[in-house]
């Protein structure tokens, strides 16, 4: 078995997969609508843990072949010695991500630009929120100033810039102010976001927008952005963010937390999104992939059929999916409702209490990729699974695990230790020899692995009576992978029924193999997926299944009549 170098079938990104990380938490500022909290100010990873965590998105953007993004920050990440030389590492690594720095400004400098064009990030984010009295009555008196004294400096050295903007109550008034100096200045790129009660930004609650005013910001940075548009200006105004679609006919923005992205802390905490921090793992702990994986929150998450009720009515769903997942999670307590600020569904900001408005039950209808193909499953909770652990091999049923001897290959290996997995490549070996060794042996448990291309029919009958004779002898064995029909000929049915060979990838007890943190697949060198004990049931991975049983197989076994009629799947052997 060799270590996975792709992922075909399960949930992955597909163009692009960022991390937006915290290296810090220490910051020179305190502003008052802040999504931190301080909760990891003296708890911070040193280098070479960011080396660590760097390696493991690398790997990670190689087994999805996809390109990356990292949004790197604090705090303020400026504030750290070694930021430099974090940056040169990324700059080795151009090729496979992107890089963008989102800081305060106050650090920047000639000399900092200077060392910056060392290593030059895509862009460059720094926040206003409003012109000067506004801006310093939340960020700090005297910002202001020094904010736009960096974004000058900046746009002369023809480093990218984007300007940040956190709407609220008391500033988003200043906005169309901002845009037009941000123009003036030379800025590239002006978005805007919504306020998150959450961290100190709980505090200032009250501040949130009503959905009406949302409204009326929206359409004003609609109509500011055409004109800007008309006029050929050099800075652009960002308006792919959640609820904009409804305003400008643009396509639709869906919230990209848990998605093709995950927030990485100070101490390697990994959340789907830093405005809604809830903990799916740590990466010194568990890898990016096995976190990605084996979440069952991420899981969760990505269905995209847990709709909440008063959207399930909505005909923008599909555009939607729910608005800002983090403005969500920060005034409901759940990310498993409808957008507070959305006005198509509320007059204005609803009872953050109102439970009627929260997702009750998980569905069990997925989607495939956020697309439209949607597959009902109501198959057990997964019993049985055979893993790999720091190459030991162990089988695990729900009433015990079992150690097995490594797979044989065709060997009659010496049985001391009892449990056998076994690989019959071919049916050229000794089956009555085997068969008399396991019944003088007699094990606990024998897997049987049938990786056979093709056999005659005096070969089946051979395999067949051996099998009978382990089941009459009362021996614990058990077929671990399907075989196709064209193969097994008459006999298919008769080894799914007095067998219980598996008749598809979804019952295939091999799919899955986890040897360290590396997620590996027996059946397929280019595949892998999640550790099968993480997952709650198989309705999670079934459409990732169908799919790629409708896309994997041979082309002469999708002309077969066998395929056709759902009789046989036609994936194994290799």
């Amino acid at each position: 078995m060799n270590m996975i170098k792709s992922v075909n079938y399960l949930p992955k990104p597909l163009d692009n997969f960022m991390i937006q990380w915290h290296i810090t938490e220490r910051c020179n500022l305190s502003c008052k609508h802040c999504y931190q909290d301080n909760s990891y100010l003296n708890n911070e990873l040193d280098f070479d843990g960011l080396c660590k965590i760097l390696n493991q998105y690398i790997v990670l953007l190689k087994l999805w072949k996809v390109t990356g993004g990292i949004h790197v920050t604090g705090g303020e990440p400026f504030i750290r010695k070694d930021f430099f030389q974090l940056l040169e590492k990324f700059h080795e690594n151009r090729s496979l991500f992107y890089y963008l720095i989102m800081t305060n400004g106050l650090f920047i400098n000639k000399k900092t630009v200077r060392k910056l064009k060392e290593f030059p990030p895509r862009t460059i984010q720094i926040s206003l929120e409003g012109m000067q009295e506004t801006n310093d009555s939340i960020r700090g008196k005297g910002t202001f100033k020094r904010i736009t004294k960096s974004l000058k400096l900046l746009s002369k050295e023809n480093i990218h810039t984007i300007v940040s903007f956190t709407s609220n109550k008391k500033n988003y008034k200043d906005y169309p102010e901002l845009i037009k100096l941000c123009e003036k200045i030379g800025v590239d790129y002006v978005w805007s976001d919504r306020m998150i009660a959450c961290g100190k930004g709980a505090e200032i609650k009250s501040q949130m927008l009503e959905p009406c005013e949302v409204r009326e910001f929206y359409k004003g940075v609609h109509k500011i952005s055409e004109y800007m548009k008309r006029q050929k200006s050099k800075t652009g105004i960002g308006m792919h963010r959640g609820l904009y679609f409804l305003l400008t006919g643009d396509s639709s923005y869906i919230c990209h937390a848990g998605k093709n992205f995950l927030i990485v802390m100070p101490n390697g905490d990994v959340f789907p999104c830093r405005r809604m921090p809830i903990k799916v793992g740590n990466a010194m702990e568990r890898s990016l992939t096995e976190i990605w994986y084996s979440n069952n929150f991420l899981w969760k998450f990505r269905n995209v059929n847990n709709i909440p009720p008063i959207c399930s009515s909505c005909k923008h769903w599909d555009n939607c999916f729910g608005g800002s997942r983090c403005v969500t999670n920060s005034y409901f307590g759940t990310p498993f409702a409808p957008d507070p600020q959305c006005w198509l569904a509320f007059k204005k900001l609803p009872n953050e209490n109102d439970k009627s408005l929260v997702l009750k039950k998980e569905s069990k209808d997925i989607k495939i990729d956020e697309r439209a193909i949607q597959i009902q499953d109501n198959s057990p909770p997964i019993k049985e699974y055979l893993e790999i652990k720091n190459g030991k091999f162990y089988y695990t049923t729900p009433s015990k695990t079992y150690e097995l001897e490594p797979p044989t290959k065709n060997k009659l290996a010496k049985t001391e230790s009892g449990n056998r997995f076994i690989v019959l490549n071919s049916l050229d070996m000794d089956l009555n020899k085997l068969a008399n060794e396991l019944t003088e042996n007699k094990p606990e448990v024998v897997l049987i692995s049938l990786r056979i291309q093709d056999a005659s029919s005096q070969k089946i009958e051979m395999l067949t009576r051996f099998l009978h004779h382990l089941k009459e002898k009362k021996i614990n064995f058990k077929l671990t992978r399907p075989i196709p029909q064209c193969i097994l000929k008459s006999h298919y049915h008769m080894f799914v029924k007095n067998f219980g060979m598996p008749q598809s990838c979804r019952e295939c007890l091999e799919l899955f193999m986890l040897d360290n943190d590396n997620i590996r697949l027996c059946k397929k060198a280019d595949a892998s997926g999640p550790h099968l004990k993480y997952m709650a049931s198989r309705n999670q991975i079934h459409e990732y299944f169908s799919l790629f049983e409708a896309s994997e197989q041979n082309p002469i076994c999708k002309k077969c009549s066998h395929s056709m009629r759902k009789s046989c799947y036609g994936n194994c052997p290799d």
